[in-house]
Formats: structure tokens, sequence, C-alpha cells
């Protein structure tokens, strides 16, 4: 999908036009997060996280061939979110038997390690994932049960924020240093967003 054009409305609603292009037979869905890893000693090259549904590939400088740093049989994974200063990697996983958001510690090479599953209960289809690194909290968007939650790194403290009349919510994106929530709601075809 490519942006031709948006506009904003209310300071609140931004309604986009797409040129819609679907995939051809055979291509699956890619997501990928362009991080930059850090150690506490002496920063790390920069890298890139790519997810094949059941894979968490990674290449470093993003120019190498990815390597797999995480597998996940049956899954798939549709959203991931990076705190880099934190080194913590959080992905969300659809499939009914790893169904939820998982956190791993990212290290100086790009391997993950520490896997939790950290949201696995009261859960849709959780599709949009993103992290609001000043705060240390995650948002993610649930499109069957018309939401957008939160909750710590942990997944404790999980809230679900009153933003009312979601008919689809999908991506969303923190600005954590003007602290705006934006998602995309793919029933209503709107870009919003909150404080």
């Amino acid at each position: 999908i490519h942006k031709r054009g948006r506009q904003l409305i209310k300071k609140e609603t931004i309604i986009p036009t797409f040129a819609r292009m679907s995939p051809g037979p055979g291509h699956g869905l890619i997501v990928m997060v362009l991080v930059t890893i850090a150690t506490q000693m002496d920063a790390a090259p920069d890298g890139l996280y790519i997810t094949n549904s059941t894979n968490i590939l990674f290449s470093a400088q993003g120019s190498q061939p990815p390597i797999s740093v995480y597998a996940q049989e049956g899954g798939r994974i549709v959203g991931m979110a990076h705190d880099y200063a934190k080194s913590k990697l959080f992905w969300s996983d659809i499939s009914v038997m790893s169904r939820g958001i998982w956190r791993a510690d990212v290290q100086s090479d790009g391997t993950l390690t520490n896997v939790q599953h950290i949201i696995n209960q009261n859960i849709g289809e959780i599709n949009g994932l993103t992290v609001d690194w000043v705060s240390g909290h995650i948002y993610w968007t649930d499109g069957p049960k018309r939401s957008i939650e939160m909750s710590d790194y942990e997944g404790q403290n999980r809230k679900e924020l009153g933003i009312y009349g979601l008919k689809n919510p999908r991506g969303i994106l923190m600005d954590s240093e003007n602290m705006w929530l934006y998602w995309n709601d793919q029933g209503s075809q709107k870009i919003e967003r909150c404080r």
C-alpha cells in the first residue's frame, strides 16, 4: 500500500488516500523493523529485523544475508517493535498456539535471549504493536476486540484505552517525544491519534 495523500481533520483524524496493491500468489507477509543495537560499552552496527511469519531474521547493517534469530514453529508473527535503549524486541503472534505478545532481550550481535510470552490472555488478534521508550510501555491494537491496549514491558498493569468507535484497528505507532499515539483503523479507513 502506498500513500498518495492525506488530510488532517479536527487535529485528531488523518484520512489517507491509498493506491491499493495486492501481492501476487505465493507472496507472504513480511514485517521489517530497522534498529540500532547498542551495548553499554560501545555501539554495535545497525541492523534489520524481518519476520516471514514463522521466523525473526536479523541482518547486521542491513546488507548481509539475514540469519534466523528466533523460530516459532506454526507461528504467525505480524507485528514487531524495538526499544534500542533497553535492548528489548517485542512481537505479536496471531497463531492459535502462540497467540499474544512476546518479548526478548537483544544481544549486541542481534541474537535474541530470554524469550517470554508476556500477553497471552483475553486477546483476539494483536496485529499492531509499538513501544513508548520514555515510559516503558507497549501499546497494541486488537481488531476483533475493537480496542487499543497497553501494559508495561513485563505485560503487567494492562489497560484498555478508552477510545470509542474503533471498527478494526490495525497498525499503531507511538511518537514518544511528542506524546502522540497514532493508529490506523482499517474498518473506518482513517488514521487517528490521541495523547
